[in-house]
């Protein structure tokens, strides 16, 4: 058996975080893990939940990953609703999964910037994400590494 594949989806921080990596030396894009998984990162400015289901989809069946590790929302906070973005987040997770076979997705906490009204719709963004995570925390059935069938 292989090891896990590790998908680091998401936005410009995702890309940024890439570059970052790739320009220091003292840094690995396979966070010293190289005998425990490989990762594939990919990071898009501008990246939507819509774009990622439009985009993305291939390069996840592709690469067909185990973990999906997931950055998404910030672009759409800025002219969406944060439930709708919640529940589109939502549906890209199950499409993930129920699709793609992504045992486990990590989605990210979306992070405050300095608009007070645009604060406000992360807050709701991640209170939604939390909430319609914990049952996909649940089903993890602890089935990934070395050995997996």
């Amino acid at each position: 058996m292989g090891l896990p594949l590790i998908f680091i989806l998401g936005h410009s921080f995702i890309r940024r975080l890439d570059n970052f990596v790739a320009a220091n030396p003292n840094l690995n894009h396979q966070f010293l893990l190289n005998d425990v998984a490989t990762f594939k990162w990919r990071g898009v400015g501008g990246r939507t939940v819509a774009k990622t289901l439009q985009y993305d989809l291939p390069v996840v069946a592709s690469f067909a990953p185990d973990i999906v590790i997931l950055q998404l929302g910030t672009n759409d906070l800025s002219r969406l609703d944060p439930l709708v973005v919640g529940s589109s987040v939502e549906e890209l997770v199950t499409i993930l999964h129920d699709t793609y076979n992504v045992k486990l997705i990590c989605v990210c906490q979306t992070l405050l910037g300095s608009d007070p009204v645009f604060n406000a719709r992360v807050r709701a963004f991640n209170k939604y994400v939390k909430t319609f995570s914990k049952p996909s925390l649940a089903s993890f059935s602890g089935d990934i590494g070395p050995g997996r069938t």
